[in-house]
């Protein structure tokens, strides 16, 4: 798990998300510590060291490479050794220090060549031979492994994302269905308290103002049928008036604020208060006289 770990970390780090490849690459530092393994330390430390160059945080990235070199050194393990020269290498000179970067890129190139020279030498044995096979086996053992992780973890994500999201979207639902419906109640109790509306046509106007609040195209015309009377009032005092026009006079006669128009017919608050101005212009209202006001007394 520990090695699992530090490969999903690396993987991340190679995608630049620091968030996930810091937390992967800490846990398999955590199971290196628990278990005392040395060599999945050294390993942690390094993916550590290399992930804070990419996020181009270099003295971290030197104490991390530190660290895995102190430890690959009493392994005596040459790879970990060059990957925390070449990391302490590249570090001091991203860092403007010269003779530093040097000294740790020297000591990577010779090593480097150490390792090629003892790995044509290897190829040449056939006893080595056999056991790179057997190591590719195993490594191809670990990739499918690793992958399989990396699988199951991410059918785990989006399993979890995606209940996450109905979940979010049932209790989104339920909230607007109850905000609409104590929305609509307190619509009604403004006009019935305005003496605008008897108690028997509530349920009508309860539908037609749900109709408003949904944006619904039917609105208009079921509101006409509801109070045709006040339509031809305002066409009667302005014959300019657009049917576009009638509707924001029906839905200010509804009580509707500003905001609100602007939320249930998707615009924004500028368009609906430009309309309001252009509509005022055509009825001659005075800009003292609020018009919501006005279109509630006709």
């Amino acid at each position: 798990m520990g090695l699992a770990a530090n490969n999903l970390g690396a993987t991340y780090a190679y995608f630049d998300d620091f968030y996930l490849a810091s937390r992967f690459i800490n846990e398999a530092i955590k199971i290196g510590v628990e278990n005392k393994n040395k060599a999945l330390l050294t390993l942690a430390y390094i993916s550590m060291g290399k992930m804070l160059v990419r996020k181009a945080d270099y003295p971290i990235a030197i104490d991390y490479f530190n660290k895995g070199m102190s430890n690959a050194e009493d392994l005596n393990n040459s790879y970990f050794m060059r990957d925390a020269y070449e990391g302490l290498g590249n570090s001091y000179a991203s860092m403007k220090n010269q003779d530093s970067a040097i000294l740790f890129l020297n000591k990577y190139k010779i090593i480097s060549d150490s390792l090629v020279r003892a790995e044509k030498s290897s190829i040449r044995s056939s006893m080595r031979s056999m056991m790179n096979i057997k190591q590719k086996q195993h490594d191809l053992r670990m990739i499918i492994f690793v992958l399989l992780l990396v699988v199951l973890l991410f059918l785990f994500i989006i399993a979890v994302n995606r209940y996450l999201t109905v979940s979010n979207k049932y209790k989104k639902e339920q909230l607007d269905k109850t905000d609409l419906e104590r929305s609509l109640n307190e619509k009604i109790n403004i006009l019935i308290e305005q003496s605008r509306l008897k108690k028997s046509d509530s349920e009508e106007l309860k539908f037609i103002t749900h109709l408003a609040m949904s944006n619904d195209p039917c609105f208009f015309l079921k509101f006409k049928e509801f109070d045709s009377i006040f339509i031809k009032k305002l066409l009667e005092l302005s014959p300019k008036l657009v049917a576009a026009e009638l509707e924001l006079c029906a839905l200010m006669r509804l009580s509707f604020e500003t905001k609100e128009i602007a939320r249930y017919t998707r615009q924004s608050v500028r368009a609906v208060e430009s309309k309001k101005f252009r509509i005022r212009k055509k009825l001659n209202i005075v800009s003292e006289l609020d018009l919501s006001v006005w279109m509630s007394t006709i």
